[in-house]
């Protein structure tokens, strides 16, 4: 396809028209006229029949193409019936009737007010800002959400402006090369950054789309800006959460049931937890792989559906066994919101194991032992009383409640029950280097009654703090 463009450009003048005149009847920018004119770029088969018809004139003055324009296949709107219904009458020489032309022109220049209104109407209630620019980068359009966001008014005219009427010096200058690269390489450019125009105050999805004419040649370019601002911030805080999670031990989960699924759950969130506990990927997770690690002792357990439960939160237990065969305890808490589910999973096997130890060790004490255990603070060199839980034994051993020693400060009440001549190897027994130690002494009870008491005393650093914890029982009287 050839265009004229010296021929059309010698036209016009010769009919004393201006680019701007010819572009306002052909409903184009005059930029883009010009741009055709000079011969810089071709305009499309559509737009040079429509300047013939505009310059009134045959269209091989100033192209190559056949005097009959191709008919789509497609079923157009009225529109395109209202042009073909006047072009058959221009065809055929109908317009000896004024009336009649006049009437199918309204009905042309209606149709397309129509259809500018409704254009404009979804441009300015559009939440996403919006422009068109022009092969020469200057503004064609630009909707009301764009124009507010450079702070000005809805109805400033962006037509034929560049982008320093719009931004500050550096952002004009950055917009504008975008838009040059869309230009020149026709591909899009989309990224994430500051919008321009807001000083920095709104986040967004910057994009840029090259605009292609009838024949795949570019004509200009899209820009939009897409307000992200509140939707970056819900996600730094949802990394910031997610992270925190992710620090913990415990298996976190959140999931939605799923009917008719041979999965029970499906997985929408779950911490780095599930590596700790279960050993496996967490992208490995699932119902399945939770029912291969399971002990067979709680098998029933995959009949269990979380539609069973009737009161949340609910706190269930049952066993795993890792690949390498060792048996782990797991106690699991699940929540309910609507219809979705959260819970978080906890191994507690060295919990109790480690409870299991100390059950032990103080049934074994109780049967075996019968020893009051006692712990003294040393801070400021003066010596507190620390309850240890076996105080119940102080009363059999000294005949004294343990609320008579904690009663006094350092150790008065000790001075007060121990035979004077054993205090001394009381109190040394506190100021010597040698730990552990046992040392033995007298006391008088309530009955003025002599009881023989042997001590097993260590000694603990932590931190700036002294303590001395002591093993207290009766022993048979020294001979």
């Amino acid at each position: 396809m050839i265009f004229k463009n010296r021929e059309f450009r010698q036209i016009r003048k010769d009919k004393k028209l201006t680019t701007e005149n010819v572009a306002k009847k052909a409903g184009i920018h005059r930029v883009t006229l010009s741009v055709w004119e000079s011969g810089k770029r071709i305009p499309s088969e559509k737009h040079i029949r429509l300047l013939a018809y505009v310059l009134n004139i045959p269209l091989s003055d100033i192209s190559d193409l056949e005097d009959v324009y191709p008919q789509s296949e497609s079923d157009f709107s009225e529109l395109a019936e209202s042009w073909h219904s006047f072009a058959e009458i221009e065809q055929k020489g109908m317009i000896d009737s004024f009336e009649n032309c006049i009437s199918h022109l309204k009905k042309q220049h209606n149709d397309f007010r129509n259809a500018s209104v409704v254009m404009n109407s979804l441009l300015s209630v559009m939440h996403t800002m919006f422009y068109v620019k022009d092969i020469k980068l200057n503004y064609i359009t630009a909707n009301a959400s764009f124009l507010k966001n450079a702070g000005l008014n809805i109805n400033f005219s962006a037509i034929g402006k560049d982008d320093d009427a719009f931004f500050s010096i550096k952002e004009a200058g950055i917009n504008m090369e975008e838009d040059r690269t869309v230009l020149e390489s026709g591909s899009e450019i989309k990224r994430e950054g500051y919008i321009p125009g807001s000083r920095k105050k709104k986040w967004g999805i910057i994009r840029k789309i090259p605009i292609l004419d009838i024949n795949d040649k570019i004509a200009g370019v899209i820009g939009t800006f897409v307000d992200i601002t509140e939707r970056r911030k819900i996600e730094f805080k949802r990394r910031l959460l997610e992270n925190s999670i992710n620090k913990t031990d415990d298996l976190f989960w959140v999931a939605k049931y799923i009917k008719g699924s041979n999965k029970n759950l499906k997985y929408l969130f779950l911490n780095d937890g599930v590596e700790k506990i279960f050993k496996i990927k967490k992208e490995e997770f699932n119902d399945q792989t939770w029912a291969k690690y399971l002990h067979p002792d709680y098998n029933y357990l995959l009949n269990f559906s979380l539609k069973d439960i009737d009161k949340f939160p609910f706190v269930g237990e049952y066993k795993i066994i890792w690949s390498d065969g060792r048996v782990r305890k797991i106690r699991e808490k699940i929540f309910k919101d609507d219809e979705y589910y959260f819970g978080t999973a906890r191994d507690i096997t060295e919990q109790e194991n480690l409870q299991r130890v100390k059950d032990m060790i103080l049934e074994t004490m109780d049967k075996i032992l019968d020893y009051y255990v006692w712990i003294i603070e040393l801070t400021d060199n003066r010596k507190k009383l620390i309850y240890s839980g076996s105080e119940q034994r102080a009363l059999n051993i000294y005949g004294y409640s343990v609320v008579n020693f904690g009663a006094e400060s350092d150790f008065g009440f000790w001075e007060k029950i121990i035979i004077p001549e054993d205090f001394n190897i009381f109190i040394s027994a506190f100021s010597e280097d040698s730990f552990p130690k046992i040392i033995k002494y007298r006391i008088k009870d309530k009955e003025n009654k002599i009881r023989y008491i042997q001590d097993h005393i260590m000694k603990y650093q932590i931190e700036e703090k002294t303590f001395f914890l002591g093993l207290t029982k009766n022993v048979p009287p020294v001979k």
